[in-house]
């Protein structure tokens, strides 16, 4: 059957339709009634409203969840990669100590050798002069012999 009264009724939240009540009837809507359908679509709108922030809640509750999780994901990397950085800083200490032992101890090996090549000249430069002193006296002696054997032939 067709009926023979239609009564709409929009629902409104605080700022916006948010939906509409159609009842057919075969008979008129009374007063009481059209004004207990619209009181009902007050409560229907709070309902609906509080559903659509429920919902939405639900919705950043989750994400803030997810959210959470990726930055306590995160906080254990970065955790992990603090803890490799330490050990790597101390394993870079401990060869910075090692390459500064290794310095201190090419210089002492450097001062030695310089060292050693100073008393092997200075050792050179007496057995040099040694030598030359020989020599000196070698040829002092041939020239004496020299002079020598001229006063003699003379």
């Amino acid at each position: 059957s067709t009926p023979s009264a239609i009564l709409i009724s929009p629902i409104f939240d605080e700022h916006s339709m948010v939906g509409a009540v159609e009842l057919a009837s075969f008979r008129n809507f009374t007063k009481i009634e059209i004004e207990f359908i619209r009181s009902i679509s007050r409560v229907i709108a709070i309902s609906i409203t509080n559903i659509k922030r429920t919902s939405q809640l639900e919705k950043l509750n989750i994400q803030s969840q997810l959210a959470q999780a990726s930055l306590k994901e995160k906080e254990e990397e970065i955790k992990q990669q603090l803890e490799e950085l330490q050990a790597n800083n101390e394993e870079l200490d401990r060869k910075s100590q090692e390459l500064e032992h290794y310095k201190l101890e090419l210089e002492q090996r450097n001062n030695e050798i310089v060292n050693i090549r100073l008393q092997e000249k200075q050792l050179l430069e007496s057995q040099l002069q040694s030598q030359q002193q020989s020599y000196e006296l070698i040829i002092n002696k041939l020239k004496d012999k020299l002079i020598k054997l001229s006063t003699k032939t003379n």
